[in-house]
């Protein structure tokens, strides 16, 4: 989960399609204002364990979508990481209010990278590097499919409210799952400001080593704000929350329990009004 999230969004009603093309660059992380003596005093969000940070890039043209994402994976209980890149390609269609959205990709398990990358972060702050083996990589394919329906409300702002039914099938890796969610955005301020809030829940369809002693089924919850920058320029912030199992975070810290994953999200994209926070958690 970062779990992975899937709200597959490439929907024309809801996410209206811009003219050309457009697409998106996201930096997450649980806890970007984190250092050593703050994790010492307990004053952190997230446990640096599990989904520790994520990559993602979206190029959308039409009706078409490329996703390529990477999470770096680590667990300080058992003692293991690997890194989980996902390519895909998706097509949606549309049928009056209903929109359906297929896609299908690769999904690589491995040394990716995420081990440098996670301390070289650390050493920034300072904080505590981790350095854990690798578990066995490999190749696999997914499927995902998206069935939404969307209202336009007739309030003194624009508004849409969504509701949604998502399911994800890996042949391995990481579980499959299937997710209903609702959710909310409107306009505050007139082509320059958005907000959006989502709720949702995950059911786990099967197990997998390794990914499923850190995942449990439960409920998703995220918030964002958009902003136009400049002409088709816009930032993205935003968070969102799930139910995980086995997390520590370093020994030196002060000890806490983290049932919950916080996952704070940075995104930079270009020429994609309407298109928020759940058109990019679909990993």
């Amino acid at each position: 989960m970062a779990v992975v999230l899937s709200v597959t969004c490439l929907i024309a009603n809801i996410c209206p399609k811009a003219a050309g093309v457009s697409g998106s660059f996201s930096i997450i992380n649980d806890n970007y204002t984190g250092t050593k003596e703050c994790g010492k005093k307990g004053y952190y969000i997230g446990p640096d364990d599990f989904i520790t940070a994520a990559f993602l890039a979206r190029v959308y043209w039409q009706n078409w979508k490329i996703a390529v994402t990477e999470n770096v994976l680590t667990s300080r209980k058992f003692k293991f990481r690997y890194d989980l890149l996902f390519a895909s390609l998706g097509r949606e269609y549309s049928f009056n209010k209903i929109n359906i959205c297929s896609e299908l990709g690769i999904l690589i398990k491995g040394r990716l990278g995420g081990e440098a990358i996670q301390n070289w972060l650390h050493r920034l702050k300072p904080m505590p590097e981790l350095f854990i083996s690798y578990r066995k990589g490999g190749i696999t394919a997914f499927l995902a499919g998206t069935v939404e329906y969307q209202k336009q409300l007739n309030f003194r702002r624009p508004a849409i409210f969504y509701s949604a039914l998502e399911m994800r099938l890996p042949l391995d890796f990481v579980p499959a799952r299937i997710s209903p969610h609702l959710g909310y955005q409107t306009e505050l301020i007139k082509n320059r400001f958005q907000i959006e809030s989502f709720v949702g829940w995950r059911f786990l369809l099967n197990e997998v080593p390794e990914y499923s002693e850190l995942i449990k089924a439960g409920p998703i919850v995220a918030l964002s704000t958009k902003s136009r920058v400049y002409r088709k320029f816009y930032f993205e912030f935003g968070f969102s929350f799930f139910p995980a199992n086995n997390l520590e975070n370093d020994p030196s810290y002060k000890t806490k329990s983290h049932d919950w994953v916080p996952q704070i999200w940075i995104v930079f994209s270009w020429n994609t009004p309407w298109r928020s926070l759940r058109c990019l958690i679909d990993y």
